[in-house]
């Protein structure tokens, strides 16, 4: 089930805070995961626990993690009318390419992504 959620959204840390400061997660993706103020995430929760999630911020993709590759697909296809750009994970690439995201540019660790919201 995909849903909605923000750091105010109540139950949001029953399911988030085992993800912030994860270093199984950080090492995984290579990137860190806050609880900043603004950002939406959204997530694919399946029997309480989180399969995926992707934050958001001003049209900008700002995190991405996932524990099962079809579940972030599904995810990625939810948001791409809403995302204008984003540096992510680059152990993603094949989910961006298969939800329609767009490379633009390539980091160490990261991609930079184009989605379907125009800037």
């Amino acid at each position: 089930m995909i849903k909605r959620m923000c750091n105010k959204t109540t139950g949001f840390y029953g399911y988030m805070g085992k993800i912030f400061g994860s270093r199984k997660v950080q090492r995984d993706t290579g990137d860190r995961f806050y609880d900043d103020d603004g950002k939406e995430w959204v997530l694919d929760i399946q029997n309480r626990n989180v399969i995926s999630a992707v934050s958001i911020k001003d049209s900008v993709m700002k995190n991405v993690y996932a524990q099962d590759i079809f579940s972030l697909v599904d995810v990625l296809k939810f948001v791409y009318p809403e995302v204008s750009t984003g540096t992510v994970p680059i152990v993603y690439r094949e989910a961006y390419a298969s939800s329609g995201y767009t490379v633009t540019e390539e980091k160490k660790n990261f991609l930079v992504v184009k989605g379907g919201k125009e800037r």
